[in-house]
């Protein structure tokens, strides 16, 4: 994980507050020559607004890293103004 990927972790914690729920809705696993990579669609609700949250990883040596984040929220964006 890069430091802007911690960098906006951060930032979405920061704004949105802790956890309170999370419900996984999709998932994907792609096989292809650059590698294995899994992603992971989250619907969190958090203590100041609810997002959906796109995890990827990638398969490394039977590990899974981090690699893509991408998250949607209108709360956040509302929060960014």
């Amino acid at each position: 994980m890069n430091d802007g990927m911690t960098n906006l972790l951060h930032l979405v914690h920061k704004k949105l507050g802790k956890i309170t729920a999370t419900k996984q809705i999709n998932w994907r696993v792609n096989y292809n020559t650059s590698g294995n990579f899994t992603d992971v669609v989250m619907h969190t609700t958090f203590e100041n607004g609810v997002a959906d949250e796109d995890f990827g990883f990638k398969s490394d040596g039977g590990t899974l890293k981090l690699y893509g984040y991408h998250v949607n929220s209108d709360d956040l964006m509302k929060m960014m103004k």
